[in-house]
């Protein structure tokens, strides 16, 4: 029992029993009035009273001491509704960790693929110079010849033609793959 408890308790018995002490002239009193004043009767009739007094007492103190249980109780089932309630959070936070935790992976995997395809975009390129620069020097051949063979009548000058590399079936899936990863973003 708390402290605050057994303070009201204690203080509404004392209050009790400081009533019940005011009764007792009372009975005095009336026993003075009937001419039976410290006679059998009036000891009879002062038990009575006490014993009913005790009566009501101990129903008064086990009224509040009930009514302390009840009080308690209701606390204590509002505590476990509370404690239920924190499990069943906690339960649905555990499932939501690993649904953010793939959305991460996911995140990661397409922004992997996205500076994949970039990187992939930028070789390429250094390819395609590269082979345009081995190129350059034939081409300015050929051109020069070209040139030359119109110069000279009687002979046909001759057509050229210069092939530029397409891309590769690993570019063109890279590149569609960072234009949707880009669509994807920015959707999400």
């Amino acid at each position: 029992m708390s402290p605050y408890q057994q303070d009201v308790i204690s203080e509404t018995l004392r209050e009790f029993d400081i009533q019940t002490q005011k009764g007792l002239p009372g009975l005095a009193q009336q026993a003075i009035s009937a001419g039976a004043f410290g006679g059998g009767r009036e000891g009879v009739q002062r038990a009575e009273y006490l014993s009913a007094a005790d009566r009501n007492r101990a129903a008064l103190q086990a009224q509040l001491l009930q009514q302390g249980f009840g009080q308690a109780q209701q606390a204590a089932q509002t505590a476990f509704g509370q404690q239920q309630a924190l499990a069943s959070q906690q339960g649905q936070l555990a499932q939501l960790a690993p649904q953010l935790a793939g959305q991460q992976i996911s995140a990661l995997t397409t922004l992997g693929g996205v500076q994949q395809a970039q990187q992939q975009a930028e070789l390429s390129a250094q390819q395609q110079l590269a082979q345009q620069q081995l190129q350059q020097p034939l081409q300015a051949t050929q051109a020069l010849g070209s040139g030359i063979t119109s110069l000279i009548a009687g002979y046909p000058g001759q057509t050229t033609t210069t092939v530029a590399p397409s891309p590769t079936p690993l570019q063109s899936a890279l590149g569609a793959g960072a234009t949707l990863a880009g669509v994807y973003r920015a959707f999400s």
